[in-house]
């Protein structure tokens, strides 16, 4: 199999794997391709998380594909291209695009493997509020570039946005359309919004939120993806759900925080206040009922779940500006902070990640105090070259 030939092949398993899509035995071979080297997992971890989930969701209608299939065909003879031309055309079209793009991605990363981080000329800066607006017909708002908002949804509902938040005004016309929003906020930033109901949603970055422009008259009900705190308006008459990945959550009036990355092994949710009912979507038998200072942690492996108690403050204070962290790993630890503060990390031996911390940050201020912290304990010595960290063993 030529070069070309095989990333292809492990194009398709990458956008598979973020698809959802992907089988046993095709998860099997990305594993392989994965431990061939370190560079190969960063350049996957690269792909699969993205800078900027908005890009992830609008890469198939805003692909440039005729230029990455140009970038791919470069590469490869006239004598072959035929062929791979024939080997492409089997994949489906939801596929295709997506399989290009990431091709020509990797035929751009240098070959070598990577000993320590490239220098950049960006440094480590705090993330800020921003987020991208998907309205109902696929229109995309960028939030970050606007100080001010007001729109009229296609049933009446106004949508205002001012330098701090999102709402949405009840319908006044009474139409009912079942129209839907979703708020996507980018690495490195943050957003909150009231929905119609007067809900609150904390969503952090590298997230997205999806969610009625006006909630039924029976149920009010959102999807997940990533990290976000509700405070939920107590409504007895209609239960608030959120769904998440194998998890669905359902609240009559309460506050607590769920962080379901799509790239994690755990759906987390942790309740502040109020009470709700966790039910496991492969297992109809299996529900809990959490009470304040509960945590639900499901596996989405195994499939199972299982509850703790924890101090649930712990896990909301980031939307107050300050990331808390409780005997977490160093690896934990620099997952979330890279998503705020949009930074690349290296660990120079994997047993470096397993060494525990505890301490707190303002996350509106420079990341420095807590890396000063972390080197303080000479049990890892960290070195940073720009928006570049990397973690080597003390000698």
């Amino acid at each position: 199999m030529s070069k070309i030939e095989s990333l292809i092949e492990v194009s398709e398993l990458i956008v598979k794997s973020n698809t959802g899509k992907i089988t046993e035995e095709e998860s099997k071979r990305l594993s392989a391709w994965l431990n061939e080297s370190e560079r190969n997992r960063v350049l996957f971890e690269k792909i699969h998380n993205g800078n900027n989930l908005m890009e992830r969701s609008q890469l198939i209608r805003e692909s440039d594909t005729s230029g990455a299939w140009l970038n791919v065909s470069e590469r490869i003879g006239e004598k072959s291209k035929n062929l791979l031309i024939l080997n492409i055309l089997k994949y489906a079209a939801i596929l295709l695009f997506p399989i290009l793009g990431v091709t020509a991605y990797l035929l751009n990363q240098p070959d070598k493997d990577i000993a320590e981080p490239l220098v950049h000329e960006a440094k480590i800066e705090p993330g800020s509020k921003s987020a991208v607006l998907v309205l109902d017909n696929g229109r995309n708002i960028n939030l970050g570039d606007l100080d001010s908002l007001k729109l009229k949804e296609h049933d009446g509902t106004m949508i205002f946005k001012d330098q701090e938040f999102l709402s949405y005004s009840k319908n006044e016309e009474g139409k009912s359309l079942d129209l839907k929003n979703t708020l996507i906020v980018p690495r490195g930033g943050e957003y909150c919004l009231y929905l119609s109901d007067s809900t609150k949603v904390y969503v952090n970055s590298m997230s997205k939120l999806d969610y009625p422009v006006q909630f039924s008259a029976n149920t009010r009900e959102v999807s997940l993806e990533g990290e976000a705190c509700f405070f939920v308006k107590k409504d007895a008459k209609r239960p608030f759900v959120v769904n998440v990945d194998g998890v669905k959550i359902e609240v009559l009036g309460t506050t607590f925080n769920v962080n379901a990355y799509g790239e994690e092994s755990k759906v987390i949710t942790t309740l502040v206040e109020g009470k709700i009912k966790l039910n496991l979507r492969e297992d109809k038998e299996q529900e809990f009922i959490m009470s304040p200072n509960d945590q639900v942690v499901y596996n989405k492996k195994s499939k199972g779940a299982t509850i703790e108690k924890v101090n649930a403050r712990d896990y909301v204070t980031w939307t107050n500006g300050i990331y808390t962290f409780r005997d977490q790993s160093l690896g934990e630890i620099m997952k979330t902070l890279s998503r705020w503060y949009d930074f690349n990390y290296w660990f120079e031996y994997q047993v470096l990640k397993d060494i525990r911390f505890e301490g707190g940050l303002n996350k509106y201020e420079s990341i420095e105090p807590i890396l000063d912290i972390i080197g303080s304990t000479e049990k890892v010595n960290v070195e940073i070259k720009n928006n570049n960290i990397l973690f080597k063993r003390n000698k």
